[in-house]
Order: C-alpha cells, then structure tokens, then sequence
C-alpha cells in the first residue's frame, strides 16, 4: 500500500488511488497478529511472515518474480484466499481505512524529518539536567565520522589560493 501511495503522490504524477477504494486488507498484519491463524509462526514451520516466505508455505515451492507488482499482487491474493487465511478476512486486525495507513505514514515521515541525524556533540546542559554524548556515538575519526576542524581539502585550498576569491568560490562554487 504503501508504493501505490507513493506513485499516486509523486510529483507531476497523473495517477490517483480511486474514491472508491476505501479499505487495505493487509495479509501480513493478520498472520502475525491472530496466533489462532494457521499460518502463523506458532502453529507453522514458516521461516518468516514476508510474502515469499508465506506463499511459499502454502504453495510448496518459491514464490518466482517477487517485487514485479503483479506477481505480488497475485500471490497476496493466493495467501488471502487460501483455506487458513479466509477465516481472519473479517476480523477487526485485518481491514483497515486507506485513510488510517495514509495518515500514519505520513506522520511518520513527518517524524523522520524531525529527528536529528546525528546526536549533539559535547554536554548539553539544562539548568536541572545534564546530558553527555557516550563516547561510542562521538565523532573520533574514519570509523564514525571526521575529526573536528578543517578538512584536507579545505587546508590545500588555503594554503593555494590567491585571494579571498578563491577562498570564497570554495565554499560557494559557481
């Protein structure tokens, strides 16, 4: 669901999801949530609740040509439609509102967006609190990151230039 999302909202794009698909049936969601399933991890030998490893389960041999959005399509409809699986189709895990898994994806990137990159270096101190990088998450040299000051490059470019012209294209390239 979440790939048809994302075509249907990329830019310039003239594809939209259809009003009247209203409601996402996720496979995965059901096995791995109603252990009474037959094709859940507890009752089954299955390796894992991915979609190659459960049609593979129920089929008897690999699923051939998955991520080409047919084949899936196909195989996801094999899972849903067989005899272990048709029972959970209407429970309260199994649908769910396209609007519910739009809007919690994109809350979700928003989240993403927000969240730092890398931890802050040094202390940080609030006046009740204090906080210090672990020493594994600093920057200590090639293993994680570069170590403070100037780079090489940057050093080279000093030491050779002419003038503040070539100081500053540099830093702002043409």
């Amino acid at each position: 669901m979440r790939w048809i999302y994302k075509v249907a909202q990329a830019p310039n794009t003239t594809l939209s999801l259809p009003d009247e698909i209203q409601y996402f049936l996720d496979p995965f969601k059901v096995i791995s949530q109603y252990r009474s399933c037959r094709l859940n991890k507890s009752k089954s030998f299955i390796e894992s609740y991915s979609l190659g490893a459960v049609w593979k389960y129920i089929k008897g041999r690999p699923l051939e040509g998955a991520h080409n959005s047919l084949v899936d399509a196909k195989a996801q409809t094999d899972i849903v439609l067989h005899k272990d699986f048709i029972d959970y189709i209407d429970k309260t895990k199994s649908v769910r509102t396209i609007d519910s898994i739009i809007m919690k994806n994109q809350q979700n990137e928003i989240r993403k967006k927000l969240e730092p990159v890398r931890p802050v270096h040094g202390n940080w101190q609030e006046p009740h609190n204090s906080w210090i990088l672990p020493p594994n998450s600093s920057y200590t040299g090639y293993a994680s990151g570069g170590k403070r000051g100037p780079s090489n490059e940057m050093m080279n470019c000093i030491k050779n230039a002419k003038g503040l012209c070539d100081i500053f294209f540099f830093f702002w390239p043409i």
